[in-house]
């Protein structure tokens, strides 16, 4: 039964909506996770691998796209235009892209998108996680800081040096991220580890938003990548918390790495 049930959605043909919606995520996320920045390419090639550092783990793990950085540098990480103008763009495109596709739906492509994600949100989260478990990105306060009048500092620079003061915390957050992360590098359980970073990154937007941080587009981008991957599980998770029925989360369905090679492939790339 379940397999005919299967059978019968990857068959079904989707609405208009679900059609463009699903094109115009697949442009978003391309532009999010490939880099089209050539400043930023150079910057790749120019990493010394014999003497690879804690910088260069930064720069790889960090790449955003142009709506995040360039060339809205000046934008202090709330250029919210400009993410609306990657939305905008996004439609666009998909709207050209169903005019000349004949496809009932995109059932196959699913799996792909979601790995992309996967690994573009885990790539960002788990430095992340690590400058908390090693607690570099809020250090202590400098006994400088300590001097400072409290009145003398930004809103975000007070939330900064009041977090780094609690180590524990700090560390303790970094479990959180390092378990989310390494959860969603799973097949079986990626569900899991983007709820996980979803309770994480929502109070981080706030926190950005909230203290003004200046990197507000950043955490909303992670949030919205994430979201994607849960998305097929929304209507179970309404039926469970709300209506109080028994839901069961799924995973979207991975092409057959049955042969030999196709597992080895897979293997290395991973």
């Amino acid at each position: 039964m379940g397999d005919n049930n299967t059978l019968i959605e990857a068959n079904r043909e989707w609405s208009f909506t679900e059609k463009l919606l699903f094109r115009a995520v697949v442009v978003f996320v391309a532009i999010a996770v490939i880099p089209l920045d050539l400043s930023y390419l150079k910057s790749l090639l120019d990493i010394q691998w014999g003497t690879f550092n804690y910088t260069d783990v930064d720069l790889i793990s960090n790449y955003y796209p142009w709506y995040v950085d360039a060339p809205y540098k000046d934008a202090d990480g709330h250029n919210y235009l400009a993410l609306l103008t990657a939305v905008g763009t996004s439609i666009g495109i998909a709207l050209i892209w169903g005019a000349f596709s004949k496809a009932k739906n995109y059932k196959k492509y699913v799996y792909w998108l979601h790995l992309a994600i996967r690994y573009k949100v885990a790539g960002v989260m788990l430095y992340f996680a690590l400058v908390k478990v090693f607690p570099v990105q809020m250090p202590f306060p400098s006994l400088s800081q300590l001097n400072t009048a409290v009145g003398d500092y930004t809103p975000g620079r007070l939330f900064w040096i009041t977090t780094g003061a609690s180590e524990s915390y700090e560390i303790f957050g970094g479990i959180v991220e390092l378990t989310g992360t390494l959860l969603l590098l799973s097949r079986r359980y990626y569900n899991l580890g983007a709820f996980i970073l979803l309770a994480v990154m929502i109070p981080v937007i706030m926190i950005n938003i909230g203290y003004d941080a200046g990197v507000q587009i950043k955490a909303i981008l992670i949030v919205g990548l994430l979201f994607v991957l849960v998305a097929h599980n929304l209507q179970a998770l309404y039926n469970f918390f709300l209506k109080g029925l028994s839901e069961r989360l799924s995973s979207v369905g991975s092409p057959d790495f049955n042969s030999k090679r196709s597992r080895n492939l897979r293997l290395a790339l991973k």
